[in-house]
């Protein structure tokens, strides 16, 4: 390797923009915590939020318990092989956003909960100024309306709590001055776009729902309808929700497709150097695994110019446009698959015609509530300004807690989904199989399904393709991967003289024959003896689980003790470890929780018909490492890999995934073990889209898209 020639502007800039908590992390005061109490006015099933509260708890006593003193961490990379390509092989691009709409956009802080009637101003919306506060209620008949809708829109639905907004915000006022009555309502809070999905009778001709809906409702409370028997009478109103884009079809994440085009963006990974396994470094990997295929990355304006040079001159480009940077004002984060699912518009045969992309209402994190991510919205200006066609969805959706099946059996597209995409529109008013029929019509597939996930988003949890006549469901096997991380951990401690080399051969041997119990005490009583009460694991200790400059020593440590932990929430009797702390056992029944959800995803994979592989892998959890979150393709799969110390566990996967589908289908490992302690992996990172000229018949539905849904 050779040292490319300095960048100056690359380090600063770099150092600057790019160390900014990502997408999927959570301030410094929760770190790395993607879970929250939910609000109390949100109705979800007591299932869901205990799955949110006890994420929360795992990571509460992990970040007390698992403490590690700093030490090693990943070399940065600083030494590039230099290349000498062609311009008109990067094209970049810049929205044409006017000045003070940019500066706007720039005030704007993540992690605000917006009003249900919020839409993120996008697209054709960029003149629109609101923001998720930007909704005042100046008069007390506004602020009645409005608390009515935040207190009762989930709960009651959209058509219900219309009727008493308009009671509170008066019917004679919104009567007198139609145009105005929507504006109210919606600086109310209430969805009304939403409102034209629905089909009330007697509605006037050329005039749209909403407008018909308020002006039914107005006229009958004047005179004198009572609210309540209005209410229950619109709550049976037919839906028939209208797609935003007739012939949008999401691509199938199946693996019949080789890849087009994959949308990423450059959301960090720079620290003195590029971060192994972080998110610039996992574009340029990716750059090298798709060589046919075409790059849309999107960049924050401050490291354009850097991210540029750094591109041009390190990466293997081999062609016109195959990279095209999309430069924001606003910061994207990284994690692509979040905030547009990939597509294609249909032409009149029903064949794609052009890649597009479906946005969310306003991009989003959180579970008991959906938190605006202000840049990851705004990065679609920049896809549109490339000449990508983006749609925004009146909908609201997390494209990671979706995967997009062609299920080879029967031949039906369908859109697998966490149940907490169906919880997040049931709170714009609409009733659970309103949401599924929205999103069966919006993605243009057969059937939408929902599947409880165990992680925070479903693609932790299963990974479909499709292999000669099976629908096959790669999943975590848990216990597979905690004795291969066991096994490389009793190594360390041996190494670290923790453990002696006879003790290390006994616990070998009890890690093979299944002898938990005597393994758990013989590892945890070596592990408690390395520190002193209420003090962090010592560097000493963390740096025997580093193999390579890759490596994060904490880290690595930590992946250990989870699976320490695990294997012990998997016993029948207790461990002598169990009562170590007061918030033990609530943190160990956190993760038999856990497990016992796993185990019930599995039966509904069974039920669904799948074919279902165990790869030794975990869960979504902040220092779980998982290898399920990778892109299926015609031509292989991409798949999280973690390397240095866990190479063995990167190898096992591999494997594992190799033997379930054969040579034809090999596996690219893409390192991502920086990305997976934010929660993300290479399916978080990139949106794949087909190449245009293959196998037109998976993207096609089956039936029309039409439909109506009767209360």
């Amino acid at each position: 390797m050779v040292s490319r020639p300095p960048l100056p502007a690359l380090v600063s800039s770099l150092l600057l923009v790019l160390l900014s908590p990502p997408a999927h992390s959570q301030p410094a005061a929760a770190p790395h915590s993607r879970t929250s109490e939910p609000p109390a006015e949100l109705p979800l099933p007591q299932a869901f939020r205990q799955r949110i509260q006890d994420r929360a708890a795992i990571d509460a006593y992990q970040n007390r318990h698992h403490r590690v003193a700093p030490g090693v961490i990943p070399t940065p990379i600083r030494r590039f092989i230099p290349r000498v390509q062609a311009d008109r092989y990067v094209q970049v691009v810049r929205p044409d956003v006017p000045p003070h709409i940019a500066s706007a956009r720039q005030q704007q802080t993540r992690g605000q909960r917006p009003s249900p009637a919020f839409i993120a101003p996008i697209l054709d919306r960029t003149d629109n100024l609101d923001t998720p506060d930007s909704f005042p209620s100046p008069t007390s008949a506004q602020a009645s309306a409005t608390e009515w809708v935040h207190r009762y829109l989930a709960s009651d639905g959209i058509l219900p709590t219309l009727v008493h907004a308009v009671r509170l915000l008066g019917p004679a006022t919104l009567t007198s001055n139609p145009a105005t009555a929507l504006d109210q309502l919606r600086m109310a809070g209430l969805p009304v776009d939403l409102l034209d999905h629905f089909d009330p009778p007697a509605s006037p001709a050329n005039t749209p729902a909403s407008l018909a809906l308020v002006t039914q409702i107005a006229d009958q409370l004047t005179k004198g309808s009572d609210p309540a028997t209005l209410a229950r009478q619109l709550a049976r109103t037919p839906f028939a929700f209208q797609p935003t884009h007739t012939s949008f079809q999401a691509a199938p994440e199946t693996g019949e497709h080789p890849v087009g085009l994959l949308r990423m963006q450059a959301g960090g990974g720079w620290s003195d150097g590029v971060v192994p396994g972080d998110a610039i470094h996992a574009i340029a990997q990716m750059v090298n695994a798709f060589p046919d295929a075409r790059f849309l990355v999107s960049v924050p304006a401050e490291v354009a110019e850097p991210f540029e040079s750094l591109a041009r001159t390190t990466w293997r480009l081999r062609r016109d446009t195959q990279l095209i940077l999309c430069v924001d004002a606003t910061h994207p984060g990284a994690w692509a698959q979040d905030n547009a699912k990939a597509g294609a518009l249909l032409d009149s045969s029903g064949n794609p015609a052009t890649l597009a992309s479906l946005a969310p209402r306003y991009a989003s994190q959180g579970e008991g509530h959906s938190l605006f991510e202000p840049g990851a919205s705004y990065a679609m200006d920049g896809l549109a300004a490339a000449g990508h066609p983006v749609l925004q969805s009146p909908l609201l959706f997390q494209g990671g807690n979706f995967l997009v099946v062609h299920d080879p059996c029967s031949g039906d597209r369908l859109l697998v989904a966490g149940e907490g995409e169906i919880l997040r529109n049931t709170a714009l008013g609409l009733t659970p199989a309103q949401v599924r029929e929205a999103f069966r019509i919006e993605f243009g597939v057969d059937r939408c399904l929902t599947l409880p996930s165990v992680s925070y988003h479903l693609d932790f949890d299963v990974s479909f393709r499709a292999h000669a006549d099976d629908l096959v469901a790669l999943v975590n096997d848990i216990p597979a991967a905690v004795r291969i991380i066991l096994g490389l951990g009793i190594d360390a401690l041996q190494r670290h003289g923790t453990l002696s080399p006879a003790d290390a051969v006994i616990a070998h041997a009890e890690r093979r024959q299944g002898h938990d119990l005597p393994l758990l005490d013989c590892l945890t009583a070596a592990v408690d003896r390395t520190r002193k009460a209420g003090q962090p694991f010592s560097a000493s200790l963390s740096r025997h689980f580093v193999t390579s400059t890759t490596d994060d020593a904490a880290a690595n440590l930590q992946a250990f003790l989870l699976a320490l932990d695990l294997l012990e929430a998997e016993q029948d009797a207790p461990s002598a470890r169990t009562t170590t702390h007061s918030d033990r056992p609530p943190y160990l029944a956190a993760l038999r929780r856990m497990i016992a959800a796993h185990r019930s995803q599995l039966e509904d994979l069974h039920d669904l018909g799948c074919r279902i592989v165990p790869i030794p892998s975990l869960p979504d959890l902040h220092r779980g490492i998982n290898y399920l979150n990778g892109i299926h393709h015609a031509d292989g799969f991409a798949m999280p890999a973690f390397g240095g110390f866990y190479t063995p566990l990167d190898r096992a996967a591999q494997e594992a995934i190799e033997s379930a589908f054969g040579a034809e289908v090999p596996v690219t490992p893409i390192l991502t073990a920086a990305c997976q302690r934010q929660h993300g992996g290479v399916h978080c990172l990139a949106a794949a889209y087909p190449r245009m000229d293959s196998r037109p018949d998976l993207i096609a539905p089956s039936d029309t898209r039409p439909s109506r849904v009767a209360p």
